[in-house]
């Protein structure tokens, strides 16, 4: 069932939210780096979301991207992440280690980690 104009509206803008509140988190990532990090995926609609094999619960919403570093290693980007920041508790959301692929997922919801 397609989405009403107030409803759709409504998404779009909290979208907009997560995905600004997702700039603001990423860009204390970043300054703590040292370096510009690279986004290989953000927000993506759910018929791209499902083509990719994602779950569709964070990137259709705005507040979950998959990030590499423009200088240095991926795989020392997760683990200094993973030692200064979600271990320490500084970063509250998701984090999934996927230095394997290329990239380190962030998220913005509950507290969890995995490995892709």
């Amino acid at each position: 069932m397609p989405l009403n104009h107030k409803e759709d509206f409504q998404q779009t803008e909290r979208i907009k939210k997560n995905a600004y509140r997702m700039a603001q988190e990423l860009d204390k990532v970043r300054e703590w780096w040292g370096s510009g990090l690279l986004v290989n995926s953000w927000y993506r609609p759910h018929h791209v979301e499902q083509r990719v094999g994602g779950s569709g619960a964070n990137h259709p919403h705005g507040y979950a991207v998959d990030i590499r570093p423009a200088v240095g290693s991926v795989h020392d980007l997760q683990h200094k992440f993973g030692k200064e920041w979600y271990n320490t508790g500084r970063w509250k959301g998701g984090y999934g280690r996927g230095s394997r692929k290329g990239f380190i997922h962030l998220d913005l919801r509950h507290k969890r980690v995995w490995d892709y």
